[in-house]
């Protein structure tokens, strides 16, 4: 990992354990065993090194969901699984950014919080073009949604917590769970 990246997810971890204003140059160089100097050969300032490691956890995702989609398509619930299947891997797979998307965003700068959110735009149209073709009601689009992501968010909790076994069994089970909710009569 070079040094650019490894100050990265130093930025992001001590964002996520510390909060926005937790965030300094001197942390983030002290976690990485580096000079106070090192990160400003690659960034201007704590919001510049935020910025960019953000647009790059949202860069490989949207590589990760771009690969999925050409996979799966056009069927939109099966994507709409394998998705959420992607993302609880690529979340255990970097804890930083579990914890930054995990934390609270309302104290975090636009140029930070707007790439993040931009994530999981797909995935909810997936499931509005699923909604028009399968003529669900508002309600039933709403509840879709809500169990979707909470499903998705508990299994994601539940592995990182040690609570449930990351296991090729549990992870059929969770497709099956998400599956189940996409069905007609959820």
């Amino acid at each position: 990992m070079s040094s650019k990246e490894l100050l990265m997810e130093a930025a992001l971890a001590i964002l996520a354990r510390d909060g926005f204003d937790g965030v300094t140059i001197r942390k983030i160089a002290d976690y990485c065993n580096l000079s106070v100097a090192a990160p400003y050969k690659h960034f201007k300032n704590k919001e510049d090194i935020l910025r960019q490691s953000v647009g790059s956890m949202v860069e490989q995702w949207k590589i990760r969901e771009a690969k999925i989609i050409a996979r799966y398509a056009p069927d939109l619930r099966e994507q709409m699984v394998r998705l959420s299947m992607e993302w609880i891997q690529f979340v255990l797979e970097k804890p930083a950014y579990a914890g930054l998307l995990m934390a609270d965003r309302k104290f975090l700068p636009s140029s930070i919080t707007l790439p993040m959110n931009s994530m999981m735009d797909y995935t909810r149209d997936c499931l509005s073009r699923l909604t028009l073709t399968e003529h669900w009601s508002h309600e039933k689009y709403l509840r879709t949604e809500y169990v979707f992501q909470a499903l998705t968010d508990g299994a994601l909790r539940q592995l990182r917590s040690g609570q449930m076994e990351d296991s090729p069994s549990q992870r059929k089970i969770i497709q099956r769970c998400l599956r189940d909710c996409l069905e007609n009569d959820a």
